[in-house]
């Protein structure tokens, strides 16, 4: 049989745990997040380096038909 003081450390312990699944679920969270935002700028990126190639490719043309 469990005593009183049993009883108390093991709600302790559940109530740490419970704490540390709260700052993992947040640390989750704002891992989420910052996936999120570094997609969004990846597919930014990746537009920005398409009008680049254009860009150059558009030059070499410009250039090869001025010469």
């Amino acid at each position: 049989m469990l005593t009183p003081s049993c009883h108390i450390s093991k709600i302790d312990e559940f109530q740490v745990q419970a704490d540390e699944m709260t700052r993992l679920k947040d640390q989750v969270d704002e891992y989420r997040h910052a996936a999120e935002k570094l997609a969004k700028t990846e597919n930014v990126m990746e537009k920005y380096k398409k009008k680049l190639e254009e860009s150059a490719d558009l030059r070499r043309r410009v250039k090869v038909s001025t010469t």
